[in-house]
């Protein structure tokens, strides 16, 4: 029922947006879009079974950014109410990385790990924790011209604001030691559902669009942005607090 509700607005917006017929003054496209993501995380005070302490030391400090690539498709068309509207149909990865440094004898890895029962400390013990959300965006922004003196020709830039709206479809959290073993394995999958953020949330977006005409019709877009996705745990053990710098890279057909 949520994700219907959501649909209806989104749908409502882009008919309250669009003045003209759909394919008059239309950009249709595709895109890549290579991006970092990374999250702040924090830990609640609802934990069962679990301990405050231990179960923030498993997601607290030094969260990591690591790469997260994306492609779609997308239409820009132009309005008489906005300069331009932007909406596309994307697969996206988010996530964050952490790493647990100088790991030492029955020193806690995670509490769905187990300790450390390596004796060896001739080497530095560490556990690297990646945690991916996989997803479908629908973006939606608007979009305003920034007018510059001198700007080449068939050079056009903008500035959008929007959001997206994220379903997230599958999920991989894992624990991986580094250099040593513990259970005599190196990788171990971490249960979902003591990470699972709810299945559909909704980021604010914003950035840059630069467009060149590359002729008969075709364009070539430039899009460095960034994305703030709030997601709260279904279970309330953590906060996380997702973002994503991305460069979009698209090709377009102008429809006139």
């Amino acid at each position: 029922m949520e994700i219907k509700k959501t649909l209806y607005i989104l749908a409502f917006a882009l008919v309250f947006a669009i003045d003209k017929p759909i394919f008059g003054q239309t950009e249709f496209g595709l895109s890549c879009s290579p991006g970092y993501s990374g999250a702040f995380v924090t830990a609640t005070s609802s934990f069962r079974n679990y301990s405050r302490q231990s179960f923030s030391d498993s997601i607290k400090k030094d969260q990591e950014m690591f790469f997260s690539p994306g492609f779609g498709a997308f239409f820009v068309k132009k309005s008489g109410r906005f300069d331009q509207i932007y909406v596309g149909l994307q697969y996206q990865s988010y996530g964050w990385g952490r790493r647990k440094k100088d790991l030492k004898f029955l020193s806690p890895i995670h509490d769905d790990v187990g300790k450390v029962l390596d004796l060896s400390q001739s080497v530095e013990k560490d556990v690297a924790f990646t945690f991916k959300f996989h997803q479908i965006v629908v973006p939606f922004y608007f979009l305003t011209p920034i007018r510059i003196k001198r700007m080449p020709v068939g050079l056009t830039i903008s500035a959008f604001f929007g959001g997206g709206l994220h379903v997230t479809f599958m999920q991989k959290n894992t624990a991986k030691t580094i250099s040593f073993k513990a259970y005599d394995k190196k990788v171990f999958n971490l249960p979902s559902e003591n990470f699972d953020g709810s299945p559909l949330n909704i980021s604010a977006q914003t950035g840059l669009r630069m467009t060149s005409n590359l002729g008969n019709g075709y364009l070539f877009s430039f899009m460095p942005g960034i994305s703030f996705l709030p997601i709260p745990s279904r279970n309330q053990y953590e906060r996380q607090f997702q973002y994503r710098g991305q460069i979009e890279l698209g090709i377009s057909k102008f429809f006139k």
